[in-house]
């Protein structure tokens, strides 16, 4: 996957990875299976459930939308939509990937 090509993105990795570390599903304990049939165990951050807010009202909105944030030097693809992922027992699918620009990425998910 990519390699940082900034300090700057070199700094986001460093960060995301702590936050893994600490937030994360515990290591290698999610298990990626990209669409070319690539399956390996990744690190990552697993939200179940996630809050937005509405633009109009301002009002937090909780949505049993799920999301996997990952660093991208964990994964050996580029991850895609269909991608599928193993995480606590259960496979999800991945919708939508979502690139920050920095080297992370979240996939927002949906329970296979």
């Amino acid at each position: 996957m990519p390699i940082p090509q900034t300090p700057w993105e070199a700094q986001v990795g460093t960060a995301m990875r702590s936050c893994i570390a600490v937030f994360g599903e515990g290591p290698k304990r999610v298990r990626y299976l990209h669409r070319s049939g690539l399956a390996y165990d990744i690190n990552g951050i697993f939200e179940a459930q996630t809050e937005q807010v509405d633009p109009e009202t301002g009002a937090a909105i909780l949505s049993n939308r799920p999301y996997l944030h990952v660093d991208l030097a964990e994964l050996q693809q580029v991850p895609v939509s269909g991608d599928r992922c193993v995480i606590r027992g259960r496979t999800y699918r991945v919708v939508e990937p979502e690139f920050d620009g920095q080297g992370t990425a979240s996939l927002r998910l949906h329970l296979d």
